[in-house]
């Protein structure tokens, strides 16, 4: 046993005492090992407190993390719930009632088989496939004049041809302000025999009588105007627009249109000879009595047009894409020559002789899967792209009245096309919503036959809000018109992908559809107030049910997680709670209301009753103030508008922080501290000196410059 010196004491007599000696040994050795006993516990105590505080924030930020479908498919209670689910489910189908058991799947199986082939059924379908020699697979018509049948598909393009005749052109009596030569030349001449006109504005003018020799008009814009008697000799218009205007009794020789569209014109008695429309447009023109003599039309599509009376003798048709075809669409003729026509890559197509036509209301073009559908009247107004129609079709011819030349023949052409009345087409929502009750109804039916009445009504109570929902969409479908209500569903579709909001989509729908404010605002209510419905009534269920019940329950902790940040939804509950639903800021709305209202516990009743509310009083708000804010930027202009709300922004920030300026202060200097502390001098400094220059020496393998030796060397002294 080692002693120390103070451990020994010496008596009186010069001798130590063995007896007081170990006493007081093993007394020291007691409080030593007190001492040390005193020092584990209190760095147990430590690293107890320190595992607590790490366990809170994973536990904190596993809160916060977003539950992935991968992480979801391996938790061992989300499979479990399925297995046994899977189970239950076979033991109560084995122990169902069979005939109701029949009778619900042969009701699902009929409303689906309908959903999938009910065009099959009720009539021919126009589609017949050929493979063309580019090996890929077209869609064409192989019947005969006069068949009929039933088709349904999507449209891929739709386009209205109106009533060329009539009122639509400017017409001789048009009263127009007269004009002359100095509003169609600038005062600019290059030469005496050289004209140009550059940048050159003509609208509303009737001008008449007038010959234009070796010209240049260049970024000329004439709209709205009319020409007669007018002739144009070796005058080059290039990169021009016309539009709405007339040509009466005039002619075109030795001229070319470059890079000019021409939009909504009349050529009435008008001879072209020796013209050239080259990489231009001609768009809903009416040729009216005309004679094209060696005209080329290069790059230049023709379509939405109606060319009647008129010979074209020498003209070709030319593109220059070798991998493009173009294509001259939507054409009517009426008693139309062509004579020496040549046509390189390109094609006509909806090329219909106005003797079918009854053009007094115009007709609408329907590209449906690739087949071309035409109807009387515009219906752009009750269809548009990418929904899908059904239609009685009857096969019509065109060409009769057409004569063409050996060197173009009908190949060129579409000789029938599939025309159909306006009360024969229609959107297959109406079969599909059918056929889906059906199923709906062997749903329901399957239910009963293996839950009896217990699930029954715990079905009905699940489905319900869906129910209602569909009814207030049904509503929508039979009140308004087609047109109105494909626009607002694609709204009503967008609501539902985050993180678009009331806030984002009201605004866009009025702007951008130019649908009605108080529409818009009582349809995205309506979605909020289904929602609301669903969750409120069924929450507990809405929880435990496999995969999609993780979700909610990450919905709930983010609910509560802001419920903490935001104190006043607590405090005033049932006001809070609508204040919630109203305000658009991320994570709030019908969703985080109900959340946050089931987690205050509140009643359903009560918690779907501020929903209504905070719904109807946050979406009607938004769309009035974008109604009034489009009023007030039409008058004012909509860019002084925009400068005007940017003002207001400004503005609004400067008061908040002239209110607020000990808090921004004390913010502003905490940053700057933290910012300054971070690139300043002395931390630069510490951080450099914090480099080990000899350590990195070693970890490379290299010496001291100073002593020479390695680091392997220094590491063996140490």
């Amino acid at each position: 046993m080692d002693e120390s010196p103070s451990d020994i004491i010496v008596p009186a007599s010069g001798k130590p005492d063995r007896g007081d000696r170990l006493e007081r040994i093993l007394a020291s050795r007691i409080g030593k090992q007190a001492e040390a006993e005193a020092r584990a516990k209190e760095e147990a105590a430590r690293e107890a407190e320190k595992a607590r505080e790490e366990a809170e924030a994973q536990e904190e930020a596993e809160g916060e993390e977003r539950i992935s479908d991968e992480e979801l498919f391996r938790d061992p209670d989300e499979l479990d719930t399925i297995r046994d689910l899977t189970i239950s489910l076979w033991m109560a189908v084995k122990k169902s009632n069979k005939i109701w058991l029949s009778l619900g799947v042969i009701l699902v199986v009929i409303g689906l088989i309908l959903n999938l082939f009910y065009w099959d059924f009720i009539g021919e379908s126009p589609r017949e496939l050929l493979e063309d020699r580019d090996g890929e697979d077209k869609y064409f018509l192989d019947h005969e004049i006069g068949d009929t049948g039933t088709m349904e598909g999507k449209i891929n393009s739709i386009e209205y041809l109106p009533d060329l005749d009539g009122d639509f052109f400017l017409t001789r009596d048009t009263q127009l302000k007269a004009g002359g030569l100095s509003e169609l030349l600038a005062n600019e001449t290059l030469t005496p025999e050289l004209v140009y006109a550059d940048r050159i504005d003509l609208d509303k003018r009737s001008i008449g009588n007038l010959s234009l020799e070796s010209g240049v008009f260049n970024r000329v814009e004439y709209t709205n105007s009319r020409f007669t008697n007018m002739s144009f000799t070796s005058v080059l218009f290039l990169n021009s627009d016309f539009e709405n205007l007339s040509f009466f009794d005039s002619t075109f020789d030795n001229v070319i249109f470059a890079d000019t569209d021409l939009v909504k014109i009349h050529f009435y008695n008008t001879t072209f000879t020796n013209v050239s429309f080259e990489n231009s447009k001609l768009e809903v023109v009416l040729i009216d009595e005309c004679r094209f003599e060696s005209t080329d039309f290069i790059d230049t599509p023709l379509k939405l047009s109606y060319i009647r009376e008129t010979s074209m003798m020498d003209v070709m048709f030319t593109s220059t894409s070798e991998e493009e075809v173009l294509v001259h669409d939507m054409l009517t003729f009426h008693n139309v020559t062509f004579e020496e026509a040549t046509l390189n890559n390109v094609k006509f197509t909806n090329v219909v002789d106005s003797n079918l036509l009854e053009l007094a209301n115009g007709y609408t073009f329907m590209r449906v899967d690739g087949l071309t559908l035409m109807v009387p009247g515009n219906q752009t107004d009750r269809f548009r792209e990418d929904v899908y129609i059904w239609a009685e079709w009857e096969v019509v011819s065109h060409g009769e009245t057409t004569w063409v030349s050996p060197v173009l023949n009908f190949s060129y052409f579409d000789h029938t096309v599939m025309e159909a009345h306006p009360d024969k087409v229609d959107l297959t929502l109406k079969q599909t919503a059918v056929f889906s009750v059906m199923m709906l109804i062997g749903g329901a039916v399957l239910v009963f036959a293996i839950g009896g009445h217990l699930i029954m009504m715990a079905m009905v109570k699940f489905f319900t809000p869906f129910i209602v929902g569909f009814a207030g969409i049904g509503l929508l479908f039979f009140t308004l018109n087609q047109g109105t209500f494909l626009n607002l569903a694609r709204w009503m579709v967008l609501y539902f992908l985050p993180p678009l909001g009331k806030e984002s989509v009201i605004p866009a729908a009025i702007t951008i559809d130019g649908l009605d404010w108080w529409l818009v605002a009582l349809t995205i209510a309506f979605i909020d107030i289904v929602v609301g419905l669903f969750l409120a009534w069924n929450f507990d269920i809405a929880k435990r049910i496999p995969l999609i019940g993780a979700f909610i329950r990450r919905l709930e902790k983010k609910g509560a997680s802001l419920m903490d940040d935001k104190t006043w939804v607590e405090k005033f509950t049932f006001l809070g709670i609508v204040l919630f639903v109203v305000v658009p800021f991320q994570g709030s709305g019908a969703v985080g209301g109900t959340i946050m209202g089931r987690a205050l516990g509140m009643k359903p009743a009560k918690v779907w009753s501020a929903v209504i509310m905070g719904a109807l009083i946050g979406c009607f708000a938004i769309a009035f103030a974008v109604h009034q804010g489009l009023d007030v930027a039409s008058e004012v202009g909509y860019l002084n508008f925009i400068l005007l709300l940017m003002a207001l922004v400004v503005i609004g920030g400067l008061v908040w922080i002239f209110k607020h300026w000990e808090e921004v202060q004390d913010e502003m200097g905490t940053l700057w501290t933290d910012i300054s502390d971070r690139i300043s001098f002395e931390s630069a400094t510490s951080f450099t000196k914090s480099i080990n220059l000899d350590s990195l020496r070693r970890l490379s393998g290299g010496g001291d410059e100073e002593t020479g030796e390695t680091g392997d060397t220094e590491d063996k002294q140490e």
